[in-house]
C-alpha cells in the first residue's frame, strides 16, 4: 500500500488537510470505554499526536502514506491537533509515492520504529558518505 502523486506537484503545494467529521481525534474515555477488539484497530489505523497526546484517525487517502526518513510531504504545521494540512516539501513526480517522517507527528513512533530498520541505514549511510567529501 501506498499513496501515489497522479500529477507533478510544486514545492509548497497543500496536499491534504483535517477535515473535521470526516478525520477524527479519540479521547481518552472514548479509548477506555472501547472493547479489546476496537482498541486493537486503534492501535492498527491511528497515531498518537505528540502535541495532544490523543489518537487521530485520518479517513481520507492521507491515512496511505508511508514513512520515510527522507519524506517528501510535512512541513512546519505538520503536528496536531487541527493542522491545517500536509505540503510537499520538494517537487513531486508523476506516480512517485508521497512519504512523511512518522517521527514528526506521532508519539507512538520510539515503539515501532524497529520496523524500519533496513531505511534507516541507508539513510544513515548516504549521510555518511555525504559528510566524507
Amino acid at each position: 500500500m501506498g499513496l501515489f502523486a497522479g500529477e507533478p506537484i510544486s514545492k509548497g503545494t497543500l496536499i491534504w488537510q483535517f477535515v473535521d467529521g470526516l478525520d477524527r481525534y479519540i479521547t481518552d474515555e472514548e479509548l477506555a470505554a472501547l472493547p479489546q477488539n476496537a482498541l486493537d484497530f486503534v492501535y492498527f489505523y491511528y497515531y498518537r499526536s505528540k502535541i495532544c497526546g490523543q489518537y487521530v484517525l485520518l479517513a481520507d487517502n492521507d491515512r496511505f502514506t508511508n514513512h520515510s526518513y527522507e519524506p517528501n510531504t510535512g512541513g512546519i504545521d505538520s503536528l496536531f491537533p487541527r493542522r491545517e494540512g500536509g505540503i510537499a516539501l520538494r517537487d513531486i513526480a508523476s506516480g512517485e509515492e508521497l512519504v512523511c517522517d512518522y517521527s514528526s507527528f506521532d508519539a507512538d513512533f520510539p515503539i515501532y520504529a524497529h520496523l524500519y530498520p533496513r531505511e534507516l541505514v541507508r539513510v544513515s549511510a548516504r549521510v555518511s558518505r555525504q559528510g566524507k567529501i
